[in-house]
């Protein structure tokens, strides 16, 4: 079953487009964890996510290392580390 998902965002366009799927996702499954990664941040892009963020309850981000500490307690809790 699928926990979380990373939306990715790369100019203006996709901008609305990952709200778009953000919305569509949260509509569908409730308690997924989502995040938006914003690559190449622009000020328009950023102000427009910042906006949807809280009413579609995603994560945004826009770094790896964010995206992978944001996903780290899903991964963590369905593999627990090996013990050697």
């Amino acid at each position: 079953r699928v926990q979380a998902v990373c939306i990715s965002v790369v100019g203006r366009q996709s901008t609305v487009r990952a709200i778009s799927w953000a919305r569509m996702l949260r509509l569908r499954f409730p308690e997924l964890s989502i995040v938006v990664g914003l690559w190449n941040p622009e000020v328009h892009g950023i102000q427009r996510l910042e906006r949807a963020k809280k009413r579609y309850r995603f994560s945004l981000v826009t770094s790896l290392s964010e995206v992978v500490s944001r996903f780290a307690p899903v991964t963590n809790s369905e593999h627990p580390p090996a013990h050697d």
